[in-house]
């Protein structure tokens, strides 16, 4: 992810752009979960925060089945030699969710994601695209 925050545009209202997009388009794939979830026309801020967590629980995880389904079907309709090399998808084991609190807990992820290859004692950092001089 790529973000650039101006004195125009605070990190809380990229955010708030990130998160309603995001919405929307989760909403769009997951339309046929829990009948009529998108209702066209209907703002995506707010209509997850007004569900109890179970119904939220219940939807994220068919969530995951839908991406999963997607991915598999991608891959089925795709030439089958050209991923015969590549492992089955399935959710990393400790893959969770995390709300960007505020600028402080933006910039320790940003951290947190540039000293991944020092962690994993990898010889160069080819797979990071952070770029500083929006920091």
């Amino acid at each position: 992810i790529l973000i650039g925050v101006g004195e125009d545009t605070g990190l809380s209202k990229v955010m708030n752009v990130l998160k309603g997009n995001f919405s929307r388009d989760a909403n769009r794939m997951m339309n046929h979960i829990e009948g009529e979830l998108h209702i066209e026309g209907d703002p995506p801020e707010g209509r997850l925060q007004t569900m109890g967590r179970i119904q939220r629980d219940k939807i994220h995880d068919q969530f995951h089945i839908r991406i999963r389904d997607e991915i598999n079907t991608f891959i089925f309709k795709c030439d089958h030699e050209s991923f015969a090399n590549i492992p089955k998808f399935q959710w990393h084991k400790s893959f969770h969710d995390h709300y960007i609190r505020d600028e402080r807990d933006f910039y320790h992820h940003i951290q947190y994601i540039q000293n991944q290859w020092i962690k994993h004692s990898l010889k160069e950092n080819k797979y990071c695209y952070i770029m500083e001089d929006i920091l």
